[in-house]
């Protein structure tokens, strides 16, 4: 398990970057009233650092910038989905009232629909905030420069979009085991053969996560590396990606995507969870999981093999399944508690009655119907079962709501369910 900073006086040195020190390392230790005077100076002047200022276009340029530690130690930065938009502010209302709260949710807007959600700051404490982005959406790499370098004062900042649905408990419980001051970039590790070979990035939908050290460290290179970390405005393919100019970036920094399976199954998902179930995912996807170069294989697997037991994510989902994935977690951490007597029948009866089939969006599917003997062949029927009890399985058999004392650790969980 790596260990925690004591302060931020560790922060790596690839980020070469400033880091702010709290006031009362220097003033407990200063004897006399100059030496006192003189410890404050010194404690204030580490609370300022230089880095690239936001301006509303996204140019560049330096500022002053004083650090104020965020009251949380993490935040969820939600960016519009380019998937379904007239549908955004029901998936926001989804949000806040599943995940946007414990998740510490930052709604990225541009054309009101976070309008009803108080404004971020990093004195905020209470979540579902806005943070209203002066970058036009065409210009997506600036806009992201724009958010990342707003947001850089936080420990970790976990970057997803309104289609992604969050467990919080198990991203937070993941967060603990991770060091902010060393540069991370980890989610769900995808590769992207083209003419000039090889790029390796985190799926966006999945969502991906990047400590203090890494938002400091492109905060810097943005500005400093315009061929890594640029894009032109009228490229429209990378304004559309922009975590592709991210990964490049990062790379060029020795920042690579790392390993986040535990016991060979994703934590980090980039479809829903019948789909990641049953494993009916997309080719192209399947195809982006065979360059990695990692020492084992990262496959797509079905059933309980296809998600670790603290899964954080799951993509494409709207509004009316992030309520049904909630739901359906807390009811079946409560058959295991309650351990009724047909407890997978209890299972499947609950999803039949409470698994939306209609507004799921048109990357997502329902839950399996049961088979019908008068119109199901027995190859279909046998299908429909087996897709059942993969969806039935993960769900109650797989994965686990962490608590305060899960171990969310990839060398740790391996294939365990206790937690």
């Amino acid at each position: 398990m790596r260990r925690r900073p004591r302060n931020d006086d560790d922060v790596d040195s690839r980020a070469e970057l400033v880091a702010a020190r709290k006031p009362h390392n220097y003033c407990c230790k200063v004897a006399g009233r100059g030496s006192l005077v003189l410890g404050v100076i010194v404690a204030l002047s580490r609370l300022i650092t230089r880095h690239p200022t936001r301006p509303s276009d996204g140019g560049g340029g330096g500022g002053v910038v004083v650090f104020r530690r965020p009251c949380v130690p993490f935040v969820t930065v939600v960016l519009p989905s380019v998937v379904n938009p007239a549908g955004r502010s029901r998936r926001l209302a989804a949000i806040a009232a599943t995940w946007g709260a414990r998740a510490h949710a930052i709604f990225v807007e541009h054309s009101g629909d976070a309008s009803g959600f108080p404004e971020w700051s990093t004195e905020a404490c209470d979540f579902p905030r806005r943070l209203e982005v002066p970058v036009p959406p065409s210009q997506g790499v600036a806009r992201l420069r724009w958010v990342l370098t707003t947001v850089n004062e936080t420990d970790f900042a976990f970057m997803v979009n309104d289609h992604t649905a969050v467990v919080p408990e198990n991203l937070a419980c993941y967060l603990r085991s991770l060091d902010p001051a060393e540069p991370l970039y980890l989610g769900h590790a995808l590769v992207q053969r083209g003419r000039g070979g090889d790029r390796m990035f985190n799926s966006g939908a999945a969502g991906y996560v990047l400590s203090r050290a890494s938002l400091r460290l492109v905060a810097r290179a943005f500005y400093e590396l315009p061929e890594a970390c640029g894009a032109a405005p009228s490229s429209a393919w990378l304004q559309g990606n922009p975590g592709l100019v991210l990964a490049t970036c990062l790379a060029s920094q020795g920042v690579l995507p790392g390993d986040t399976r535990a016991a060979d199954a994703h934590r980090f998902n980039a479809f829903g969870l019948v789909r990641t179930a049953t494993g009916r995912v997309d080719d192209w996807y399947e195809r982006m999981h065979e360059r990695l170069p990692f020492e084992r294989p990262s496959l797509i697997a079905r059933g309980p093999s296809c998600c670790a037991t603290h899964t954080i994510s799951f993509h494409y989902v709207e509004a009316v399944e992030q309520y049904a994935l909630r739901g359906a977690l807390d009811a079946m951490a409560h058959f295991r508690d309650v351990a009724p007597e047909n407890i997978d029948a209890a299972a499947e009866a609950w999803l039949d009655e409470h698994w939306p089939r209609k507004d799921l969006g048109g990357y997502a599917r329902p839950l399996p119907r049961r088979p019908s003997p008068d119109s199901d062949t027995a190859a279909e029927a046998q299908r429909l079962r087996e897709d059942r009890a993969a969806v039935r399985d993960v769900l109650l058999h797989k994965i686990r709501i962490a608590t305060n004392g899960s171990v969310c650790r990839d060398d740790d969980e391996k294939s365990s369910t206790s937690s």
